[in-house]
């Protein structure tokens, strides 16, 4: 009876590692650094609009990539550093020039974030959609922020996050700058796209 009592304990033990190393599979966490990615931050003026672009920055984030679902089950952390003079323009120094003395650049020479909550609302076939809240750090000011994240997990197991936020200077305290005694006067809001690959 003794015996038939510990094959049971031991059964028992055997079924619980079991299904706590299945639990540990399924919710598999994922570490993944990049530095290429790209960010697009998009504004206008009463003469034109503008683009500035950067391709390079640092960025990390623990996934969930369960190995039951063919998408992105959940983003546990994400942290990002973009330094503000990887932002280029098309239209050159000047450009470059005003735009890093309009965001302090010396002063506060990166802009970051900070993921705080990443809440799924949807998932199809390698697909899925977060609401992302997190702190953005630019010019020295943090604000929490809300957006929605796309995801796309790849058959090679790589994952493309991208979005769009749209975001005004003053939040963050900055002067929408003007220029040629006012001829050129640059307005408040602007649009920040990004794509990135983990």
């Amino acid at each position: 009876m003794k015996r038939e009592r510990n094959m049971r304990i031991s059964r028992f033990i055997l079924l619980a590692v079991v299904a706590l190393v299945s639990t540990f599979a399924a919710n598999a966490q994922n570490v993944r650094k990049n530095t290429a990615f790209i960010v697009k931050v998009k504004g206008s003026s009463n003469l034109h609009d503008w683009i500035m672009e950067a391709k390079s920055g640092t960025i990390e984030a623990n996934l969930n990539l369960a190995s039951n679902v063919s998408y992105l089950a959940g983003i546990q952390s994400l942290t990002f550093n973009l330094p503000v003079k990887n932002l280029k323009s098309e239209e050159g120094n000047l450009m470059n020039t005003r735009a890093y003395d309009a965001l302090k650049a010396d002063k506060y020479p990166n802009i970051s974030f900070k993921l705080l909550s990443a809440t799924p609302t949807s998932n199809s076939a390698n697909k899925s959609t977060f609401k992302v809240t997190g702190e953005l750090t630019i010019s020295g000011t943090t604000k929490q922020i809300e957006m929605t994240a796309n995801a796309t997990k790849n058959a090679d197991g790589s994952v493309i996050i991208t979005g769009t936020e749209n975001l005004k200077m003053t939040q963050f305290g900055i002067k929408p700058p003007s220029y040629m005694f006012g001829a050129l006067k640059v307005t408040d809001n602007l649009t920040i796209d990004y794509t990135v690959r983990l």
